[in-house]
């Protein structure tokens, strides 16, 4: 186990809990983003959550009607993922450079876990691959340089970013 891992390891109870002051109305905000911006998601519509965390996330997407598929490296993470969600969602042990679902997507999230794409852009075509209609995350402006980025994902086939 790496030292990132076991960090991880580590702090996967409570995870959603110690990281944000809000945890409700961060997460349901979030939920709503991923939603509607770009083209709209319909209830019933899959969401593949990268790098998952605990899978905090998922109860938000799952109270909007939408399913949720969650994916983290970290085992002690699944493993806190699937009691929250207690049988409502799969999540699955994989990384995020290689998984793929069983079946395509409607949209793709990756936050606060975007660097953990080996080769950026390699990630983004592979995510095209299975996600239908939108790829959401998060990066700092201030570590990446944006156009590279939009170069990145339009290569990719993201048309509308």
């Amino acid at each position: 186990m790496t030292s990132k891992e076991d960090q991880y390891a580590r702090q996967a109870d409570g995870w959603t809990e110690d990281a944000y002051a809000d945890v409700g109305a961060y997460l349901a905000h979030r939920a709503e983003l991923i939603e509607i911006l770009g083209p709209p998601l319909r209830a019933g519509e899959t969401v593949l959550d990268l790098a998952c965390g605990d899978g905090g996330l998922g109860e938000a997407l799952l109270a909007r009607g939408l399913r949720y598929r969650g994916v983290d490296a970290t085992r002690e993470m699944v493993d806190s993922a699937r009691m929250r969600l207690d049988g409502r969602a799969e999540v699955e042990l994989g990384d995020l450079n290689d998984y793929a679902p069983p079946e395509p997507v409607a949209a793709t999230t990756v936050f606060r876990a975007i660097y953990y794409a080996r080769e950026r852009a390699a990630f983004f075509a592979h995510v095209a691959g299975f996600t239908e209609t939108k790829l959401v995350f998060d990066l700092n402006p201030r570590q990446y340089v944006v156009e590279r980025v939009r170069s990145e994902l339009r290569a990719a086939g993201f048309a509308s970013i």
